[in-house]
């Protein structure tokens, strides 16, 4: 086996144990909410055009990425895709939990999901940040985080939420220069994500209030 096959089974058994990690429990503190952040300047910005994009049905839900992309094949997580083919650290990964055998709830995940990068001993975590994004109809947490990896430095962001009593871990990471045209395709994938034949993200979904999470709170 070659050098890239083995960072990439690396790689991917890393986000399977932080999946298989995320149903255990947390006994972490619950208040989470820190200072509000004005709906007005909180930016969404994402690809009108999305034409040529690969979309795959799985299960009941439909996932879009850029047609570039690369589909990693394996059965460890929900779906894995590489953003930069051949290269591991730069991906789109989505975990899906059944939350009727997980021992968890959307805000307990998250602190179990910030606890796991603080410990993690492969990818250094130098920053992170948590919003609380509340809907009309449901309550998002999105999270960007920077780690270092072999003197590279990559950034991620999350999207983490729940729809028909399953929970969605969503991240895209790539490299810390590519970080804001990520976002516009992380936005872009989140606003064609469909579960049940329905979309859970959309320009036009009401946002009532948005919060920074007080990171202290959980360690």
């Amino acid at each position: 086996m070659n050098k890239l096959g083995l960072n990439l089974i690396i790689y991917t058994l890393i986000i399977a144990i932080f999946c298989l990690i995320g149903c255990k429990l947390d006994n972490a503190k619950q208040d989470s909410s820190n200072g509000k952040i004005k709906i007005d300047e909180h930016e969404f910005i994402y690809f009108e055009d999305t034409i040529g994009w690969k979309c795959d049905n799985i299960d009941l839900d439909l996932v879009c990425y850029p047609e570039k992309w690369y589909k990693y094949p394996q059965e460890k997580i929900f779906f894995l895709a590489l953003v930069e083919e051949g290269e591991p650290s730069t991906s789109l990964a989505i975990c899906k939990y059944n939350l009727d055998t997980c021992e968890f709830n959307l805000e307990s995940f998250v602190r179990i999901f910030y606890n796991t990068a603080q410990v993690d001993t492969i990818e250094k975590l130098t920053s992170s940040n948590i919003i609380k994004l509340d809907y009309k109809n449901r309550t998002s947490y999105y999270v960007e985080m920077s780690f270092t990896n072999q003197k590279l430095n990559y950034k991620s962001m999350t999207m983490i939420f729940t729809s028909n009593n399953f929970l969605y871990d969503m991240s895209l990471k790539g490299h810390l220069e590519d970080f804001d045209r990520n976002k516009i395709y992380f936005q872009s994938i989140l606003y064609k994500f469909k579960t049940n034949n329905e979309y859970i993200f959309s320009p036009e979904l009401p946002l009532k209030s948005i919060s920074e999470v007080d990171i202290s709170k959980f360690e």
